[in-house]
C-alpha cells in the first residue's frame, strides 16, 4: 500500500504568499481612504474626549460646527483622491507625512474648534502645489565613484567631532534619560554648547548622519552595529534634552521594515490610529495623561493649532517679509523678537513657538508666500526623487532624507530646514550614495 508524503512548502514561500495577499488587501486607492478615514475618526473622538477636556486653557477650544465637519470629511476624501496610495518614490512617502501629520489634525481641528476657512484651504493649496511641481522628468547629477565610502567616513567623523566637542564643553555632566524632565536641562545645555558651525553640526548629528549609519547597517544587516547608533542616538538624547532624537530612528526603522517588504502607504495611518487608540485607552483609564498629551496632543493637535494661531497673529500684524534673515540686509524687522518668541509671548508662553513652513510661509508673505513656499518643497521633492533612483532601494532613500524632511513639513521654516535642520546635508549623502555598488543587492 502506497503512502502519500505531504512535502510542506518552504517557509520563505509562504511568507512571500502572505505578504502578497497583504500588499492586494492594502496596496489600493480604496484601503487608503479607508485608512485616512478611520486616522481622522480617531482624532476627532481624541480631541472630544481628551484634548479638549485636558489642554482647553491651552486654546483647544471645543466648538463644533455640522457645515464645517461635513466640509471636513469631504476635503479628506479629495486629499486621499489626489495623494499617492503606493510607494512609487520617496516623495509620495513625504508627501503622506504632510497629510498625517499637518492637514488631518488642521481638518479635525477646524470642524471641531469652528477655526477660519482661510487657514485650512491656502494649506491644501500649498499641498496641491508641491504635489504639481514635483512631478516632470527626473533631473540628472552626476555620480561620484566609491562615493559611498566618503557619506560613510564625513556621517562618522561628523559624529565623532559633535561628541567629542560636547564632552570638551562639559555638555555630558547634563545626561539625564528621564522624558519628564527633558525641560529642566536643555536651557543650560543650549547656553553650554553655544552656537557656530558646531551647533549646526549637533543637529546634523542626530538629525542627518547618525541616522544614515542606522539605514546604512540595516541595509548591510550589521545589527550589532544598528543596535551601537541606536545607542549613540539615545546618547545624543540625553546629553541634548530634546524628545523627538527618541522618535527620529523609529522612522527610519520603519521605512526599512515595512517598505522592504511592501509599497502600500495605507499602512502609515493605520499605524498612528493604532498608536492614538492605544495612547488614549492608557490616558482615560489611568493617570498617565502625559501618554495621550505626547502621542496625540503634542504630535498632531500642537502643530496644526500653531498654524491657525501663525495666521491669526501675522494677517492682524502684517507679514514679515524675510527681514528676519533671508531680506535683512534690504529689509528692517518689525518686531523686537524673534517670530517663534514673539508666538509665544502672545500666547502667554515663556517659550519659543516653532511651526512648519506652511506657518512661516504665511507669516513672511501671506497667500504669496504659501504658495512661494509649495514650488519651493514640490521642487526639493523632486530633486529626492531623482536622487533615489534604481539600483537604490526605496526605503533607503526615505531612511536616508525623512527626518530632515520630517522638521520641514512639521515643525520649521523653510530655509532653516535646508541648512540648520539638515535636508541639505541629508541630500547631499543622498547623492554620495548614488553608486551602484553601494546597494547592489535590491531591497
Amino acid at each position: 500500500m502506497m503512502s502519500i508524503t505531504h512535502v510542506s512548502e518552504p517557509a520563505t514561500i509562504v511568507a512571500r504568499r502572505r505578504t502578497d495577499i497583504l500588499e492586494r488587501m492594502f496596496c489600493n486607492r480604496f484601503a487608503f481612504i479607508f485608512s485616512l478615514i478611520l486616522f481622522k475618526l480617531i482624532l476627532d473622538v481624541s480631541y472630544i474626549l481628551f484634548v479638549h477636556p485636558v489642554y482647553a486653557y491651552a486654546g483647544f477650544t471645543l466648538h463644533p460646527t455640522i457645515l464645517k465637519g461635513g466640509e471636513s470629511w469631504l476635503l479628506l476624501l479629495g486629499i486621499g483622491y489626489v495623494s499617492s496610495y503606493r510607494l512609487e518614490r520617496v516623495s509620495d512617502f513625504l508627501a503622506l507625512l504632510m497629510v498625517v501629520f499637518l492637514i488631518t489634525p488642521l481638518l479635525s481641528l477646524y470642524a471641531l474648534a469652528d477655526k477660519p476657512r482661510i487657514t485650512v484651504y491656502s494649506v491644501l493649496l500649498c499641498y496641491l502645489t508641491i504635489l504639481i511641481f514635483r512631478r516632470g522628468r527626473r533631473i540628472k547629477f552626476p555620480s561620484i565613484r566609491q562615493g559611498h565610502w566618503i557619506a560613510l567616513g564625513l556621517s562618522v567623523i561628523a559624529l565623532g567631532l559633535t561628541l567629542g566637542w560636547m564632552f570638551a564643553r562639559g555638555a555630558f555632566s547634563y545626561l539625564n534619560i528621564n522624558i519628564t524632565k527633558v525641560y529642566e536641562f536643555r536651557d543650560e545645555v543650549e547656553l553650554t554648547l553655544g552656537g557656530g558651525v558646531l551647533g549646526y553640526l549637533s543637529f546634523w548629528a542626530f538629525k542627518v548622519f547618525n541616522l544614515f549609519l542606522i539605514a546604512y547597517s540595516l541595509y548591510r544587516r550589521h545589527f550589532s552595529l544598528v543596535m551601537l547608533f541606536l545607542l549613540v542616538q539615545l546618547l545624543l538624547y540625553s546629553i541634548l534634552a530634546h524628545k523627538a532624537i527618541l522618535f527620529y530612528p523609529l522612522l527610519v526603522l520603519f521605512a526599512y521594515y515595512y517598505f522592504s517588504r511592501s509599497k502600500a502607504l495605507a499602512v502609515l495611518p493605520m499605524a498612528v490610529t493604532l498608536a492614538c487608540i492605544a495612547a488614549l485607552m492608557i490616558s482615560l483609564s489611568t493617570d498617565l495623561v502625559i501618554v495621550a498629551g505626547l502621542l496625540v496632543r503634542r504630535a498632531f493637535f500642537t502643530v496644526a493649532n500653531n498654524v491657525f494661531e501663525y495666521y491669526d497673529v501675522f494677517s492682524a500684524r502684517g507679514y514679515v517679509f524675510w527681514s528676519d534673515r533671508l531680506l535683512s540686509f534690504f529689509l528692517d524687522y518689525p518686531y523686537p523678537e524673534s517670530p517663534s518668541r514673539m508666538m509665544g509671548i502672545w500666547r502667554g508662553d515663556s517659550g519659543n513657538v516653532n511651526n512648519s513652513f506652511v506657518a512661516t510661509g504665511y507669516m513672511h508673505a501671506g497667500i504669496f508666500g504659501v504658495a512661494i513656499y509649495g514650488v519651493v518643497v514640490g521642487l526639493l521633492f523632486r530633486i529626492t526623487d531623482s536622487l533615489a533612483r534604481p539600483p537604490m532601494p526605496l526605503w533607503f532613500c526615505t531612511g536616508v532624507v525623512v527626518v530632515p524632511f520630517w522638521s520641514l513639513l512639521i515643525s520649521t521654516d523653510l530655509f532653516t530646514a535646508l541648512l540648520t535642520h539638515g535636508v541639505a546635508a541629508s541630500l547631499f549623502l543622498l547623492w554620495l550614495s548614488r553608486n551602484t555598488r553601494l546597494l547592489r543587492l535590491g531591497g
